[in-house]
């Protein structure tokens, strides 16, 4: 979600600096801003009305532009957007996909925990107390590779760094 909102910021801020570029271009000569009648009103009448055009010229929106400069401007702008745009939605699918990816691979993992605790018919109390290690081992890690990594090592090692890494929580079982 981080990742997203940074990316969506970054879109915000190249929309700003294309405003301003926008707005300093079409101010003079007859330009889309003088035709809008932004010149010589308040910024903070000027700013949502550039921002927001420029925006839909990202978008792929056209905008009634003055002159052939102004069009050569906007239709930079939209290549500009298309490319802005495929890289959002592809960069927001490809985070949507890790999310999901690592949720169904808890979700395989606990299914494999629950059968395998049936088939070996397991106490309840024993149940509650794997499911609880795997439930820290998600909450804290987001993945089960350190467990990974503990079972290739010699039995010695195992134990050390299990107890190193999850001593305190263990502790806390009767």
């Amino acid at each position: 979600v981080f990742n997203i909102l940074v990316l969506l910021c970054f879109v915000v801020l190249v929309n700003h600096w294309l405003a301003c570029a926008w707005y300093l271009i079409t101010k003079n000569g007859g330009g889309w801003a003088v035709g809008e009648g932004l010149v010589g009103r308040r910024w903070t009448d000027q700013y949502p009305v550039v921002f927001y055009n420029t925006l839909m010229m990202l978008m792929g929106d056209s905008v009634d532009v003055q002159s052939g400069v102004e069009h050569m401007i906007s239709s930079m702008i939209v290549i500009a957007g298309i490319t802005l745009n495929a890289t959002l939605f592809a960069s927001i699918s490809s985070y949507a996909s890790q999310i999901t990816a690592a949720q169904n691979a808890h979700a395989i993992q606990f299914a494999s925990i629950t059968d395998s605790i049936k088939t070996l018919r397991l106490p309840p109390a024993l149940s509650e107390r794997i499911f609880e290690y795997y439930r820290y081992c998600w909450n804290c890690h987001r993945d089960f590779v350190a467990q990974k990594l503990l079972d290739s090592l010699p039995a010695i090692f195992q134990r050390r760094c299990a107890l190193l890494a999850h001593g305190r929580i263990l502790r806390s079982f009767e």
